[in-house]
Formats: structure tokens, C-alpha cells, sequence
């Protein structure tokens, strides 16, 4: 689930940085390719309806408006923080939550992108979903859906 998190226009309005392009692209690229080598799954993008990629997913597929429709025929959701997540919720579906070091609270946190990690910090603990950070891929964790 795509929320444009390096140019969303909401972070614009309020003034706020961000991660840089090119870093969150490679990293989040990188889980892609362990995905869908290591677990066989192919990586589809529920690309936000306000995004205009071009080949920052390394031409993965790119579906706008179908949010819904594409969590509920998927194996599994990948996401950082959006409304969309709810979309796993009603449908049963295996969340892992994404970020990288650039979220962690230090002394050159990004305010956005340490908010978010809190909410990913809340989503991982009500539901007990799967956890990555993006640098350090070796410790992916996929969990079953607790349907209580």
C-alpha cells in the first residue's frame, strides 16, 4: 500500500521533510526483491490515486484506485501507515509494517516519519502483525492473522 510518503502533498502543506527519494526507493525495492525471491510472492503496488511514478519501483506493476480489490485477492499487505490498512483488517490478510532507521526517534529524527513509526509501533502491538525494518532485511518476520 502506496502513500506516497516521500512527496505526499499533506507533508508539503505542514512544511515537512522527508525521506530522500532515492534512499527509500532503494530500501523498500530491496524487500520487494527479497519478497519475491524468498517467499515467491509478486510484489504489486497500490499505487496512492495522488502518485505519478515513473520506475521508482523498478517496473512492479503499478494499480491506481483498486486498493480494496487488490488487498483482498492478495497473500500478503505491506505497508508503513495508511487508512488502508483497515482493507487487511476486513479481509483476513497478513500485514508486515515497514521502516527503516530514518523513522527511529534520535537527534536527527524527521518529525513525519517518527510519527508514522509510532503509529506502525501501535498497528504491530493491537495487531500483533509482522515487523521489518528495511535495514535489516534478514530479520523479516510474517505472522498468521489472529482473526479473534
Amino acid at each position: 500500500i502506496d502513500n506516497m510518503i516521500t512527496n505526499h502533498p499533506d507533508i508539503d502543506r505542514i512544511n515537512g521533510k522527508t525521506i530522500k527519494p532515492d534512499v527509500y526507493f532503494k530500501k523498500l525495492n530491496q524487500l520487494f526483491d527479497y519478497i519475491e525471491k524468498n517467499k515467491n510472492l509478486k510484489v504489486v503496488i497500490a499505487a496512492h490515486p495522488k502518485s505519478d511514478y515513473a520506475t521508482e519501483f523498478n517496473n512492479r506493476k503499478l494499480i491506481k484506485y483498486k486498493t480494496n480489490e487488490l488487498v483482498k485477492h492478495s497473500s500478503l499487505v505491506i505497508a508503513h501507515h495508511s487508512n488502508a490498512i483497515y482493507f487487511a483488517i476486513l479481509h483476513y490478510k497478513p500485514l508486515l509494517l515497514v521502516y527503516s532507521n530514518e523513522f527511529l526517534n534520535d537527534r536527527n529524527v524527521i518529525p513525519v516519519l517518527n510519527n508514522i513509526y509510532h503509529s506502525i509501533a501501535l498497528y504491530r502491538y493491537i495487531l500483533d502483525a509482522g515487523i521489518v525494518n528495511l535495514d535489516e532485511l534478514d530479520e523479516i518476520r510474517l505472522k498468521e492473522v489472529d482473526v479473534k
